[in-house]
């Protein structure tokens, strides 16, 4: 437990109500606003540490909180890791001993104690490793409550406070599977996670779960159909295949911009994300999967073309096979040419 110290958030403003302040918005007085802000940060921090000395941790942590959002300050900061650290939340604190030592200035004296919390938080964080067993469906997702883990994240000890946690996986067409996990003070725990077993009633499967499937190719035309109506269809039937292609790499950037997004606005050591990186993350996942089904349609029109073309041409030619399959995250085409 941190040793009780006195960190003051700033001298203390007169305080005024907030019916006062939202008439000085509507007169323009934003200075007389802005006081009135600043004094009720004033108020929710003084209470903050009443409570701390009275060590009802989480009303002083719910004050210390409530004054930083409202006005924040480092001073406050250091108040709230101090309490969280009490109450046993030791990554929440060692985050934000971290967040307020990179706001102290080189002279500040707070540095020195700052930095002897960081320093004794870091041995005694709970690590938690969380990996996708092999295998996995497409878009599978780990989730805790509401906060969803980063693709980034998946495979690296991340700090975390101790205690139970209840782990949600997710993947489209599988029912959810959660799984309980008890992180303890310095140590690290590693879980391999999957979804559930797959729903019957979902309306559509994982794109990556689609097994290998060989493209029936069309039969050999009678002699009699003219070469030139072979090669049209080919050539329309290969520009569907490229289009899907388009769709396919078009798609896939727009993914990885959602995916730059989404690593800029999360953290991965608080696997906190904001609503624009969790949007962001849902729209990855679109594109991406769109971006696979693309690839797949267009490898398969693709080869139905090459091979509408290849007989279509000279008779006499050498026979060619064309064989196309659908493999997870993506497709390959065959072709095949007897010499």
């Amino acid at each position: 437990m941190t040793t009780a110290v006195v960190i003051r958030r700033r001298s203390r403003l007169i305080a005024a109500s907030a019916a006062a302040c939202g008439v000085a918005l509507f007169f323009g007085a934003e200075n007389i606003c802005r006081a009135q802000t600043t004094a009720a940060a004033e108020a929710l921090f003084d209470e903050g540490r009443v409570a701390l000395e009275a060590k009802n941790y989480d009303l002083a942590c719910e004050r210390f909180d409530a004054s930083n959002r409202l006005d924040p300050a480092t001073g406050t900061t250091l108040n709230l890791a101090v309490c969280e650290e009490d109450r046993g939340r030791l990554a929440t604190s060692w985050e934000l001993f971290r967040a307020a030592l990179e706001k102290l200035g080189t002279g500040d004296p707070r540095r020195d104690f700052t930095q002897q919390q960081i320093d004794a938080l870091a041995p005694r964080l709970p690590k938690l490793v969380v990996t996708l067993a092999a295998g996995v469906p497409f878009g599978t997702t780990v989730r805790d409550g509401d906060v969803r883990y980063p693709s980034a994240a998946l495979g690296t000890p991340l700090p975390e406070d101790p205690g139970a946690r209840t782990l949600i996986v997710e993947a489209p067409g599988h029912a959810a599977r959660t799984i309980d996990v008890v992180l303890t003070e310095g140590a690290t725990t590693s879980v391999e996670v999957a979804p559930g077993p797959e729903s019957a009633s979902a309306i559509t499967s994982s794109v990556a779960a689609m097994p290998p499937t060989a493209v029936p190719l069309p039969p050999e035309p009678p002699h009699s159909r003219s070469r030139r109506d072979r090669l049209l269809a080919g050539f329309i039937v290969g520009g569907v295949g490229v289009v899907g292609l388009g769709v396919g790499i078009g798609t896939g950037v727009a993914a990885l911009g959602k995916k730059s997004i989404t690593d800029d606005e999360c953290s991965d050591a608080l696997r906190v994300c904001s609503q624009r990186g969790h949007d962001a993350a849902d729209s990855g996942r679109t594109l991406a999967a769109v971006s696979t089904v693309g690839f797949i349609a267009g490898a398969l029109a693709t080869g139905v073309g090459v091979y509408l073309v290849v007989t279509g041409m000279k008779h006499g030619e050498p026979p060619v096979a064309v064989s196309t399959a659908a493999l997870p995250g993506g497709a390959v085409l065959r072709v095949v040419h007897a010499f």
